[in-house]
């Protein structure tokens, strides 16, 4: 539910995420903030004319308990979890994947009315040591901005 950084310019991912996804998720923690961003997210579904949506929360199980009540209000139908994050990102994001699964597992059965649980996906965030290389080098050997190698084409070296 990230709607307060849509249409936000474009920046490298690595920096964008830590600029603006991770303070957004972070505001989550807060149960105020939760249940405010979860009305306007529902409004604006119902506004575009959808009334079901599978929906993974921040990592605060305070984000799902908003949404299934918002939704609840609305008669709208959600399948939502938090989401579990437990590497390369902000310290107050991180949870173990024992706590996650808890969590998780205690947020089974607290949507109401026509709203269910889904376990969680598991994100890391990004891992700067291991970004892919900007350059493939083709099957020919050639790594050289001359070789016009696509792995959908042939090589043309």
């Amino acid at each position: 539910m990230q709607t307060g950084i849509i249409a936000v310019p474009g920046k490298q991912l690595l920096q964008w995420v830590s600029d603006y996804v991770y303070p957004v998720e972070e505001a989550f923690a807060d149960e105020a903030h939760a249940r405010a961003v979860a009305s306007v997210f529902c409004d604006t579904l119902l506004r575009n004319g959808t009334t079901t949506a599978c929906v993974y929360c921040a990592v605060y199980p305070q984000s799902v308990d908003a949404l299934f009540a918002a939704a609840a209000q609305r008669r709208m139908r959600m399948i939502a979890g938090k989401c579990m994050m437990d590497r390369n990102v902000p310290q107050a994001l991180r949870d173990t994947a024992k706590t996650g699964y808890d969590e998780s597992k205690a947020l089974v059965g607290n949507g109401t009315g026509k709203n269910g649980s889904s376990m969680p996906s598991r994100r890391a965030g990004p891992d700067r040591a291991r970004r892919p290389s900007s350059r493939r080098q083709a099957p020919c050997g050639a790594s050289t901005p001359s070789c016009t190698y696509r792995p959908t084409s042939p090589c043309s070296c």
